[in-house]
């Protein structure tokens, strides 16, 4: 499994955990939906800066996006 893969399913988990869809993450963090749902399929790249604002919206430390 890639790293994008895996940041990708820990997002979708964080979010569907908090019962948000898709477009709910996007506004939240001012991208489109498209973009949260390539991320959580692992097919693009995450900025440092998107991590840091879904990490500090979830309540977790950056690395945590990262562990399989």
């Amino acid at each position: 499994m890639t790293i994008y893969k895996v940041i990708g399913s820990n997002i979708k988990e964080l979010r569907k955990n908090k019962g948000l869809y898709q477009r709910d993450l996007a506004a939240i963090l001012g991208v489109s939906h498209v973009a949260v749902s390539k991320w959580e399929s692992g097919t693009n790249k995450i900025d440092v800066d998107v991590l840091e604002a879904i990490a500090s919206y979830f309540g977790i430390r950056i690395g945590e996006l990262f562990i399989y």
